[in-house]
């Protein structure tokens, strides 16, 4: 690890109080880089060199100081990360008097550069989660590209394990903290920190799942286990994960999941399936997947508008944006009637309407767009499929 001037003078300012003594803070040249004493930074001090070169604790005495030029009095002590030196830290004052605080500055410097060292690991692997995360879900075809499998052998995820991809919704929270952080970049990192360690302590991230934050959308990617049944599973988990992420906010967070990939490849479909299930979520339905039996037939509908289906379908929608054009009330009573299992009953309490009038509805539909949804379970697809276009 290189200590940067910047790093320097912070642990500079962290140690002074500590010592009470002005402290330098050197590289492995013997250059100052960090201290209390403006007019020395980026000079030579050859007590710091010597220290360095003999690995031990270089002590000026005030009748010495000819022979360290830049030095002046004090105690000079390597600092050491994970058994290398990385560079010095010295103290200002007779050595008999500051030679315990030395040490102790000595550790003190050392444990702050353990922390730093530690936060850009962690940075740095959360980069490459991020990165691995944005390159695998929007590939296309059937071959994952050089760089996704380079990625995943750098963070040491199986390609041909089985995941799903789950996608929080954060605005409540990031809107709530926006007022406390004012850079963009501190407030994702603190969000990151914050949303991360609270799923870890509920247990709701495992050792193998990946997480990316990208302003306001949280994506997971989890391991399904082998012998896991996801259709139990999966929705619990989500609710959790709503539950836990929407006690830290004064909102109401989202989330969904789209179905199991069984290898990476699979990764774009699963998280195309949640974006869909994201954008069914609501305040009574904060999270959602495809295991939801209609929201898997509207999503099967969804395709059929976007696919090559669309073409088939063509005569049908235009007939059907046509009518629903002149009669506002065609999608709302049909929307109402397959939301109620086509109970009719049901379906006339949910628009407000007397059943006489929901009959009246359904009979123009039936004239003059040949739907008959309730009589017909071929139309009961057709209707969801223009429902969703």
């Amino acid at each position: 690890m290189v200590i940067t001037e910047e790093l320097a003078q912070k642990i500079v300012g962290t140690v002074i109080p500590v010592g009470h003594r002005n402290v330098n803070i050197m590289n492995r040249e013997g250059i100052i880089i960090g201290t209390g004493q403006p007019e020395r930074l980026k000079t030579f001090h050859k007590g710091a060199l010597d220290a360095v070169e003999t690995n031990s604790a270089v002590e000026i005495y005030p009748d010495e100081l000819s022979r360290y030029p830049g030095a002046r009095q004090g105690v000079n002590l390597p600092i050491l990360l994970e058994g290398q030196i990385v560079g010095v830290v010295g103290i200002s004052g007779l050595p008999d008097e500051v030679r315990d605080t030395a040490r102790m500055v000595k550790l003190v410097t050392e444990l702050i550069l353990e922390q730093e060292l530690s936060q850009r690991e962690t940075q740095a692997r959360s980069r490459l989660r991020e990165e691995f995360l944005e390159a695998a879900l929007h590939h296309t075809g059937n071959e994952l590209s050089p760089k996704v499998r380079r990625l995943a052998r750098a963070i040491g995820i199986n390609l041909e394990g089985r995941y799903c991809v789950c996608i929080v919704n954060l605005k409540p929270f990031r809107e709530q903290w926006m007022a406390e952080c004012r850079s963009s970049g501190l407030l994702e990192e603190r969000m990151r920190e914050l949303v991360e360690s609270l799923l870890q302590q509920e247990g709701l991230v495992q050792s193998h799942d990946l997480l990316a934050l990208r302003e306001e959308q949280l994506t997971i990617l989890r391991e399904i286990a082998t012998g896991e049944e996801p259709s139990k599973t999966v929705p619990s988990w989500l609710w959790q994960v709503h539950t836990a992420l929407s006690g830290i906010c004064n909102g109401v967070i989202t989330c969904a999941a789209g179905d199991v990939a069984q290898n990476a490849v699979e990764y774009q479909a699963s998280y195309a399936q949640a974006l869909f299930c994201l954008s069914r979520c609501s305040h009574q339905r904060p999270s959602r997947s495809l295991y939801d039996r209609e929201l898997l037939v509207r999503y099967l509908a969804f395709q059929a508008t976007v696919g090559p289906a669309a073409i088939a379908l063509r005569s049908n929608f235009n007939r059907f944006d046509a009518v629903a054009k002149e009669r506002s009330y065609i999608r709302e009573t049909l929307a109402a009637l397959l939301a109620a299992n086509l109970d009719a009953g049901r379906t006339a309490d949910q628009l407000g309407i007397h059943r006489n009038s929901l009959a009246y509805r359904l009979q123009r539909i039936r004239d003059e767009l040949d739907l008959d949804p309730v009589n017909r379970v071929a139309d009961v697809l057709l209707c969801f499929t223009l429902l969703e276009r």
